[in-house]
């Protein structure tokens, strides 16, 4: 069966993403989730991250520079090396 979001014209949306990995990841005793999207509606920028931060049992968004590439997990590590590098400068 073909997955939906390749048509996602049809539905009428905007744009459309599948979250293809998530990781769940402990640095300075802060526990962080970052979700590797897979873009349908953009295949020039095919694999880019979200991330966020637990504070007080809830997820909550956390900024860390754009990310863009070719395939999931070089998407998720330069995602972690942005994280990295900002547990550095906190």
């Amino acid at each position: 069966m073909p997955n939906p979001l390749e048509n996602w014209r049809q539905f009428k949306l905007s744009e459309a993403y599948e979250v293809v990995k998530t990781a769940v990841v402990v640095m300075n005793e802060r526990t962080y989730r970052i979700e590797v999207l897979k873009s349908y509606w953009n295949p020039n920028d095919p694999f880019n991250t979200r991330a966020w931060i637990k504070r007080d049992g809830t997820w909550v968004e956390y900024d860390l520079p754009w990310t863009s590439r070719p395939d999931a997990d070089s998407a998720l590590a330069q995602a972690l090396g942005f994280l990295s590098e900002g547990a550095k400068q906190r």
